[in-house]
């Protein structure tokens, strides 16, 4: 099962959150439920939590601990969020499913929670994709406000509904519905865009992106002077399911914080033309032709491979450096060359 959880940022004064956790920001892993079988619907049932205030409406249904006022607040706020997240993906007409959403009151309830679903303490929230549900603590810890949060789960969401493969019809039957959506969105883009985004609250609550991740800026510029961030090579192959350290996900917004914005003008257009291009892929599962390339790769005699998990998941991570060379370096330039020029910008971040 795959679970997106906010981790919250390293204090580089104190670093002490050096722990190392599988899943997204934080935690994640892959495709089916350790607890269910390729093509056999899932035994993990949809979350159900008593909560004594609820906001309902077409596109969110907010139940919350604290108030009606709140889970109205909530509510505001995703729907606000979601014009951001059509801007950033240039997908002006995405549609977006429900989304049930659970605010607690405090932290023990919240992670008395996330426990169930295999997270340690320390973690500011999760989008659980196969049962589509946002959970978080209302709170604000070590600088992450809740609408921080939001942001970031948001943008896993918005991913998984607008960007992720979609298996194709002709094989769907081999799929419980819930299973029918297959994360394409390499690990570190993924991460990426979420970190990136969390930081699009500028003055007076307006949303707006390109705002600099203060806290995701200084832990990246930490660790690539004191010469212990992880390589581009090793993040941008990082497969679903690997456990994550905040370096990974530090250098993962430097990624896209420089492929989204540059000093020069030119090169940060064609950039970002270029990181369009590789969401196009993305959605497409890599394939040339999706149907035919699917089931060539992943049936046999007419069923998913026994392995199909692992399979998917190494395809995903192997293509994801691949195309990512293919698109953004020159010819005969090699990845660790476009690397050193890469630290340089993100020293002139501004």
């Amino acid at each position: 099962m795959s679970i997106f959880a906010k981790g919250l940022p390293v204090n580089t004064a104190t670093p002490v959150f050096r722990i190392s956790i599988a899943l997204a920001c934080a935690t994640f892993c892959l495709c089916l439920p350790a607890h269910s079988r390729a093509g056999e619907p899932g035994s993990h049932k949809p979350l159900l939590i008593a909560m004594p205030f609820a906001h309902v409406d077409d596109y969110y249904s907010v139940n919350s601990e604290i108030s009606r006022e709140n889970a109205q607040s909530v509510s505001d706020f995703l729907k606000k969020s979601e014009s951001l997240y059509r801007l950033a993906f240039s997908l002006p007409e995405a549609k977006l499913s429900r989304l049930p959403v659970y605010v607690f009151g405090n932290t023990s309830r919240y992670e008395s929670l996330a426990h169930t679903y295999g997270l340690p303490d320390g973690t500011a929230g999760l989008f659980v994709p196969e049962e589509n549900i946002l959970c978080l603590p209302y709170v604000t810890i070590s600088n992450v406000t809740p609408e921080m949060t939001l942001l970031h789960e948001g943008t896993h969401r918005f991913i998984r509904e607008t960007l992720d493969f979609r298996v194709p019809e002709n094989c769907r039957q081999l799929f419980p519905p819930e299973r029918q959506i297959l994360a394409s969105v390499p690990l570190w883009l993924n991460e990426g865009m979420a970190t990136y985004l969390e930081a699009a609250i500028g003055g007076g609550g307006e949303l707006r992106e390109g705002l600099v991740n203060e806290n995701r800026l200084r832990h990246l510029r930490k660790i690539i002077r004191k010469k212990y961030f992880p390589p581009l090579s090793e993040v941008l192959a990082l497969p679903y399911g690997s456990a994550l350290l905040p370096e990974h996900y530090a250098v993962s917004w430097g990624l896209v914080q420089t492929l989204r914005h540059n000093r020069d003008t030119a090169l940060e257009a064609e950039n970002r033309k270029k990181l369009a291009e590789y969401f196009s892929l993305c959605a497409r599962g890599f394939f040339n032709n999706p149907d035919s390339d699917f089931q060539r790769e992943f049936l046999s005699a007419g069923k998913l491979k026994p392995d199909f998990e692992q399979l998917w998941r190494a395809r995903i991570a192997d293509c994801s450096r691949k195309y990512f060379e293919q698109l953004f370096l020159s010819h005969g330039e090699k990845l660790e060359q476009w690397q050193e020029k890469w630290i340089r910008r993100v020293f002139q971040i501004r």
